[in-house]
């Protein structure tokens, strides 16, 4: 249950992007005409994002929620905004440029907003839900421990990098009306990742799955590749520890680290994923679909090849004749593999760079001939820079593949502070 809503202002609330060198000023000014100046400019036109009514039906339908504010704003602009725009709303917490050593992307203010309305506890984060429109809302959140909206109602036609980075970065929801912002404040577990919706409650998965689409680019090349994800895994960065210890997902990647069984969640979302990324194909009226071979990233030579069990765990889940409708599915965890002298990426801390280097000069199709004229789905664990798929995606392209498809379990989550 949100027992504390945090509002950005800017973009979020109000659209105020024409006069940010006013907004900007109120750092310095202390005049009382200045808050005549932002009110004159805030009614030039009606710069509400999300109506006053919105915000007066949350406070009777949550009569206990608390309602603030989160702000990089000065507090007199917020003052002067707030007071033209929502007359009626008494906040509960108000955090603002003042009242901060250190802004967004820091959680400082989440933790201050939460002080003042008596919320003091770890346990008390999962309650807590922010609601912002760009990538330092969610990163803000991410450093305090607690969920997100990303709200995209006040965004503009062409996205800016702001947009794209808070996308990629997977927050708890997302919310393009105010009504799917409530429904999101209502009952946030069915729009968070798939996977960890099947691991917070398997009972309120949605219909339709959320599996984000993340870009990723190799070096010195910003042609979009994209790869699907499940959820999120929170690094071990001290910056994230308020999230990660009490995240389903970044625990059950730690706890099967190792496993050799996977939890039936896991080989869930990937059935999920292909019965609604395939499905399309699957759907085909008459005759025999196509066939898609659903392989994994290989373990190096000397470890036992993990996710090729994951691989096996699925293909047993379907039985004796795996199809999905007319689409038939093969599995082999053998499509690929590395060479002898490939270096750990995460146990030896390879930079981005290194990564692409390791991937590069170590991965290869076993059998090319085979791979030709034919549609694959390549599954990784957790997926940091994509250099694993990224090249899976292209050798098997370079062999003869119609089409291959990426798929990570969860999208690694770094220092929200860097």
């Amino acid at each position: 249950m949100v027992r504390l809503c945090l509002f950005d202002l800017d973009q979020t609330l109000v659209d105020s992007h024409d006069i940010e060198q006013l907004r900007l000023a109120g750092v310095h000014r202390a005049d009382p005409a200045y808050v005549g100046e932002v009110q004159a400019a805030f009614r030039v036109r009606d710069r509400r994002i999300v109506d006053e009514a919105f915000l007066l039906d949350l406070r009777q339908r949550f009569p206990d929620m608390k309602l603030g504010i989160f702000t990089r704003s000065p507090r007199r602009y917020v003052q002067a905004v707030l007071q033209a725009a929502y007359p009626n709303i008494q906040w509960n917490a108000v955090v603002a440029y003042e009242d901060v050593r250190n802004h967004k992307p820091h959680g400082e203010g989440i933790h201050i907003a939460m002080k003042s309305v008596g919320m003091t506890r770890a346990s008390d984060l999962p309650d807590v839900l922010t609601v912002g429109d760009g990538d330092v809302d969610i990163r803000a959140a991410y450093h305090a421990g607690c969920p997100t909206v990303l709200f995209k109602q006040g965004w503009p036609d062409h996205y800016e990098r702001t947009h794209w980075r808070a996308m990629d970065l997977l927050p708890d929801a997302i919310a393009t009306t105010p009504a799917e912002l409530l429904s999101a404040i209502t009952d946030p577990i069915p729009k968070l990742p798939d996977l960890e919706c099947l691991l917070a409650d398997s009972q309120r998965t949605p219909a339709r799955p959320r599996f984000d689409g993340i870009a990723k680019f190799f070096p010195n090349d910003r042609t979009r590749h994209v790869i699907h994800a499940a959820g999120r895994s929170f690094a071990g960065y001290e910056s994230l520890n308020y999230r990660r210890a009490w995240h389903g997902l970044s625990q059950s990647i730690q706890d099967n680290k190792e496993a050799m069984v996977f939890p039936v969640q896991w080989v869930d979302t990937i059935k999920r994923f292909i019965a609604y990324h395939y499905r399309m194909i699957a759907a085909i009226p008459f005759g025999e679909g196509p066939e898609l071979v659903v392989t994994a990233i290989p373990a190096r030579p000397e470890r036992v090849h993990r996710l090729g069990r994951l691989i096996e765990q699925l293909a047993a889940s379907y039985g004796d004749t795996p199809r999905m409708n007319r689409m038939r599915l093969t599995f082999d965890p053998g499509v690929l593999a590395y060479r002898p002298g490939v270096r750990s990426q995460s146990r030896e801390h390879l930079s981005p760079d290194e990564r692409f280097a390791n991937v590069r000069d170590h991965l290869y199709v076993v059998n090319p001939a085979a791979a030709r004229g034919r549609k694959f789905l390549v599954i990784d664990d957790v997926a940091t820079t994509g250099a694993t798929l990224l090249y899976a995606q292209q050798y098997l392209t370079n062999a003869g593949a119609t089409s291959v498809d990426c798929f990570s379990i969860a999208q690694n989550v770094s220092d929200p502070l860097r």
